[in-house]
């Protein structure tokens, strides 16, 4: 019986990031460069070591992941990506709720999201966060910024 996420069924798994996976996530961000990501080669090679980065693996390819930094107050997402042949799938939400699930404790979560990138912001609305604030002309095509929160008194999501 084929799986519901990606036809066939396959072990995934969520995992820490390791240097040997950098090469893999830069193929991932690669076609995903544009207005709404636009982390250059340096920054981003900064941003999977020195934050936590988690990795949502199929098969032994990477379909997802998420850099997280804390803050003391809140933890952070500061990189959300997902291949873009594996969009749509629950790789992502897989992934989240899975980091999320295990995280220490912190009052809140913060991200911010491209304001015309709909499937991430259903996404994370289905993740119980919620829009408090905005970043205008945050972006390089001028658009804002969405930012996110969740809180504590929301429950965890589940996988």
């Amino acid at each position: 019986m084929p799986c519901k996420t990606f036809g066939k069924c396959f072990v995934s798994t969520v995992r820490r990031f390791v240097p040997a996976d950098e090469n893999q996530l830069q193929s991932l961000v690669q076609p995903l460069q544009g207005p709404g990501f636009s982390w250059d080669d340096l920054l981003f090679s900064a941003e999977l070591v020195q934050a936590q980065t988690w990795v949502y693996e199929v098969a032994g390819t990477i379909q997802s992941f998420v850099c997280i930094r804390d803050s003391g107050e809140a933890w952070e997402f500061t990189i959300v990506a997902t291949r873009q042949d594996g969009q749509r799938k629950g790789s992502m939400k897989a992934l989240l709720s899975s980091v999320m699930g295990g995280l220490e404790p912190r009052r809140h979560i913060w991200l911010e999201v491209h304001e015309q990138n709909l499937a991430a912001q259903a996404l994370y609305q289905g993740l119980g966060f919620r829009q408090t604030g905005l970043r205008g002309g945050y972006y390089r095509d001028g658009s804002a910024a969405l930012l996110y929160t969740w809180s504590e008194d929301k429950p965890l999501p589940s996988v």
